[in-house]
């Protein structure tokens, strides 16, 4: 199953077909570049402490995409995901917890934004699925801000570093700049199937 997994990441969000070059396109959505460029804008200088930031953020992150990507396959009947890979699923949530644990204990103010941000994931995938099943016009307004939430996770890339640098009065701008770039990222071109939402390619 973790291989079939990994040939799907491979070639749905990578030119080479390889691991490492996941989400390198340029027109990829950059979900495991938002850190790397809060972290320069912080001027965070290089060094073990951002070394060791970035490897956890970095593998969080991808485990966040991992996680969404097999949960959505799962949905979709065109993919060969089924309900055997719901452990898979668990196990890949179990990492991104155990990699974000490594900088922030339980308790802290980054786990209420966590809880909320999946939250938010999970009540706009329910809708937009109800929404595609009822065959409803085109979305707009609220229906496209509702379907960006969809997105919301990738938010926790800029929080987690705000938050580490205890930065949280920038945490209102960095939220209203990521949901702009959500909503740009969610307009569909024609309705499609939800399928690994995190990582929509930007229209």
């Amino acid at each position: 199953m973790g291989l079939l997994l990994k040939n799907h990441l491979t070639v749905r969000y990578a030119k080479t077909g390889q691991l490492k070059d996941i989400l390198r396109r340029e027109e990829d959505y950059p979900l495991l570049s938002f850190h790397f460029w809060l972290l320069d804008d912080l001027g965070v200088p290089e060094g073990q402490a951002r070394v060791h930031l970035e490897k956890h953020l970095f593998l969080a992150l991808f485990f966040s995409l991992a996680t969404v990507h097999t949960h959505e396959s799962m949905l979709d009947p065109e993919t060969s995901f089924d309900q055997r890979f719901v452990f898979l699923e668990q196990s890949l949530v179990q990492r991104e917890t155990f990699h974000w644990a490594q900088l922030f204990p339980q308790g802290t103010p980054f786990w209420k934004v966590h809880r909320t941000f999946w939250q938010e994931y999970a009540e706009a995938n329910l809708w937009e699925v109800q929404l595609y099943t009822r065959k409803l016009a085109p979305m707009e307004g609220d229906d496209l801000r509702r379907s960006a939430d969809r997105l919301a996770p990738a938010k926790l890339s800029v929080a987690a570093v705000a938050l580490y640098f205890r930065q949280e009065a920038i945490l209102p701008r960095l939220f209203e700049m990521m949901d702009r770039l959500n909503l740009i990222s969610s307009k569909p071109a024609g309705r499609s199937s939800p399928c690994a939402a995190i990582c929509l390619e930007a229209s």
